[in-house]
């Protein structure tokens, strides 16, 4: 059995509380990310690239449906994941903000957290770091 097959283990079973937005552009790991944190507990909103993203989190603050994380890829077309990092970071937003990104040289994790992403989870991503990371920013 595929570890995307596998059933969450009892102790993520339901460990995150919230709603969170995963931006991917890549369909493949935006499904497996938004499966990871169903099956933990989270609500998952999806969006295909920043813009989208930041119309997402903009539309949602004027309601009661507000996000509380944001897992971002670094690398998409248009407004990537560190271009998003900063634009809701100007709007003065405190969102956590999660990266996840092959790009896993020190300078490439350190310019994503100095644009004002929390915490960088490296591909290929591993569901029991990914979500006890995710599980420490929705506390």
């Amino acid at each position: 059995m595929s570890r995307l097959a596998d059933s969450p283990s009892p102790i993520h079973a339901q460990l995150l509380h919230g709603r969170v937005l995963v931006v991917d552009d890549n369909v493949d790991h935006r499904n497996m990310l938004m499966l990871f944190l169903v099956r933990a507990g989270a609500d998952v909103v999806c969006a295909e690239n920043g813009q989208q993203a930041l119309e997402i989190v903009e539309r949602t603050l004027r309601s009661d449906a507000k996000i509380d994380l944001v897992v971002t890829d670094l690398m998409m077309p248009g407004m990537n994941g560190t271009d998003l990092a900063e634009a809701v970071r100007d709007r003065g937003w405190t969102i956590p903000l999660i990266a996840c990104s092959a790009a896993v040289m020190p300078e490439e994790q350190a310019a994503c957290l100095s644009a004002g992403c929390n915490a960088f989870v490296p591909k290929p991503i591993r569901r029991m770091d990914f979500l006890e990371t995710c599980a420490e920013w929705l506390r």
